[in-house]
Parts: C-alpha cells; structure tokens; sequence
C-alpha cells in the first residue's frame, strides 16, 4: 500500500523531488532503483561507500485519495 505521492532526497546530490507511486510499485524498491531527476545517478548503480547509503531518502508522503464509493 505505497500508492501516492512521495518526496525523496537524492543521496549524491542532496536535490529533493517527489514520485507518484501506483499500487503496484513499491517504495523500498523505488528508493533504490529511481534514478535522481537532477543528476541522473541511480542508488544501485553506485559503487557501495560505508559513509553513503544505496538509496534515495524518503522525506514525505502524501496518500492518494481513493474515489467515493458510488
């Protein structure tokens, strides 16, 4: 149930944006494999630094609403 609008924050270039996640798409995986709209790095293909973590930040989360029922 990750369906909405969420704001990550880069981990190479520190520039924060927001995702519309559908039903089927989940955010832990996102978070790794979305790449960065401002510096176009993706987490999983960066090489591993103990200092860095492998995925984008997740700072906010706005919950799709759902439709009124009929």
């Amino acid at each position: 149930m990750d369906t909405g609008w969420w704001t990550l924050n880069c981990q190479n270039c520190s520039a924060t944006f927001t995702v519309e996640l559908t039903a089927e798409q989940q955010i832990v995986e996102f978070t790794r494999s979305y790449t960065c709209p401002a510096c176009n790095v993706t987490p999983a293909n960066l090489p591993v630094i103990p200092s860095r973590r492998t995925w984008h930040e997740i700072v906010g989360f706005t919950a799709a609403k759902k439709a009124p029922a009929v």
